[in-house]
């Protein structure tokens, strides 16, 4: 794919790719090719903290669409999810938190665990939304800021809502959800500081975490989400062991439709 988030064609021309087209891709679920992640610092002790991600949270319309339906968790099945975490005795956290406990600012719970949202759409609000609140947790949403308003997607003013709830808080997801290995440096920098901005007018607070678009990242992504201000990013690499030395690494489980047994299995 060359710079710029569009894809290449065949024989390498170069064709045009909306960003709604895009994010219905499966994000990448293995690093970028020659990615190496940054060594643990000797001091740097782990802490299990497993981080859930999902997509839509809701039922797949057409199942003969692979792409979405892997992407997709009906609400009966989140629901079953959340009381399957509580009845394990996990307690939902955020981001900041985490950041705060290596810092040594705060204690977590025995069992924390972190629960994630890509992209806005409107089953976020609709349904994700409250059957968090419901049960009394809390998760983080990654918004693509150019993308709400749109088909599928939430409105400002569901997104200036769920960042007002306890429920939520607001992370970004970049603006176009382009593939940012593969952006020029200015789209790079204008993808991840125009979406922290935007969100932070809509929701009131900084936004600190970033969830890399189809998980794709590399050491000049990692440098300009650090030069954008954030304080950490999340992938779509397995593993639930987190460590102060790779907050910009984080790496998150797929929920799908797993329950039960089968989704502490995952996480544990």
């Amino acid at each position: 794919m060359p710079e710029g988030g569009t894809p290449s064609g065949k024989d390498g021309e170069t064709v045009e790719a909306s960003p709604a087209a895009q994010v219905n891709t499966p994000p990448t679920l293995t690093p970028t090719p020659g990615i190496v992640l940054p060594p643990i610092h000797p001091n740097d002790r782990a802490v299990r903290v497993p981080v859930l991600l999902y997509h839509y949270v809701s039922d797949n319309p057409n199942k003969e669409d692979r792409a979405r339906d892997g992407l997709s968790t009906p609400p009966d099945t989140f629901k079953a999810q959340l009381a399957t975490l509580k009845a394990a005795g996990y307690t939902t956290i955020t981001f900041d938190e985490l950041a705060a406990f290596f810092d040594g600012k705060s204690a977590l719970p025995s069992k924390p665990v972190i629960l994630t949202f890509d992209d806005g759409y409107s089953d976020f609000y609709f349904n994700a939304y409250p059957i968090l609140a419901a049960a009394g947790m809390k998760g983080i949403a990654f918004i693509s800021t150019g993308l709400i308003g749109g088909d599928a997607y939430m409105t400002w003013s569901q997104v200036e809502e769920i960042a007002r709830s306890p429920s939520v808080i607001v992370g970004a997801h970049s603006v176009h959800h382009y593939v940012l290995t593969k952006s020029r440096s200015e789209i790079l920098k204008s993808e991840l500081e125009e979406s922290k901005q935007t969100l932070e007018q809509h929701a009131g607070y900084p936004v600190n975490w970033v969830a890399y678009p189809y998980g794709a990242f590399d050491d000049r992504v990692v440098s300009a989400v650090r030069s954008a201000g954030y304080v950490g990013a999340v992938t779509t690499l397995p593993g639930s062991s987190q460590y102060k030395s790779r907050l910009y690494h984080i790496p998150r489980f797929r929920a799908g439709r797993r329950v039960g047994d089968d989704l502490l299995r995952l996480i544990e």
